[in-house]
């Protein structure tokens, strides 16, 4: 059996079949395909914000903490 080819952890074949399917459907493929507009808004430091139509994200990294080693992972990349 030959290995599957992948993209991103993604099968080429079912994202080549899911976008096959919807060269049909010209509405769908429309509102699924954008265009998609965002802002995002730097808030100091590490601090942003990004706006994508009616929802807002808050993003930050923790503030570095001197004293350790530098070793550990920090709690985002647990």
């Amino acid at each position: 059996m030959a290995e599957e080819k992948t993209l991103n952890g993604l099968r080429v074949d079912k994202i080549n079949s899911i976008l096959n399917s919807m060269r049909d459907d010209k509405e769908f493929l429309n509102a699924v395909t954008g265009p998609w507009k965002s802002r995002v808004v730097w808030q100091g430091g590490f601090k942003a914000k990004a706006y994508m139509r009616k929802h807002a994200v808050e993003m930050d990294e923790p503030p570095l903490d001197l004293g350790k080693d530098g070793v550990e992972p920090e709690e985002g990349e647990r």
